[in-house]
């Protein structure tokens, strides 16, 4: 690849090379005679990868899925959202649930947390009292709306300050 280090062919490479040809929408299949741009090694070496994401606007955007999931994990909640889980229930039987459809948080107090965003799982789910599962229905993935609707279900173990109220915190009390 004309003397390009492996690692910007890997980690960066490829996402310059898009960017500089967005009229290929298929890197395996460029047909002869097709013109292309190609980054080249002085242009590379020379610059910081963050400077090229950034003037080839390549830094991604975070969705409030993702920040909500990141608050979370800072919070101390496990984030179970790939794959499929298997939950026994009190009567003997089991459930089955789709983690990437429904993602399943696990509280720092082990509780188990289903995230359902859409009205047609949470059907599938609502009949479903033979567990230790709290179901959650999410509206909004905004953080503060996320984080609300957990501590409303969450046997008040979480408590998310108001917007805009104060907090005193002396030594360990509030």
């Amino acid at each position: 690849m004309g003397k390009i280090p492996k690692h910007l062919i890997f980690n960066e490479y490829l996402h310059i090379f898009k960017k500089l040809n967005p009229e290929i929408k298929n890197l395996n299949k460029i047909l002869p005679g097709t013109s292309i741009i190609l980054p080249i090694r002085k242009q590379i070496k020379n610059i910081k990868i963050r400077d090229v994401k950034k003037k080839l606007n390549l830094t991604p955007t975070i969705t409030n899925k993702d920040l909500s999931f990141l608050i979370l994990k800072k919070l101390g909640f496990n984030i179970f959202k790939k794959g499929k889980i298997i939950y026994p229930l009190k009567n003997g039987k089991w459930i089955t649930i789709n983690a990437e459809d429904t993602p399943i948080l696990e509280s720092p107090f082990k509780e188990k947390i289903v995230l359902i965003d859409k009205p047609s799982l949470y059907v599938s789910y609502k009949n479903i009292k033979d567990s230790n599962l709290i179901f959650c229905i999410v509206t909004s993935w905004d953080p503060y709306n996320l984080l609300k609707k957990i501590e409303s279900i969450s046997n008040k173990r979480l408590k998310i300050w108001e917007k805009g109220q104060n907090l005193i915190v002396i030594d360990n009390d509030f």
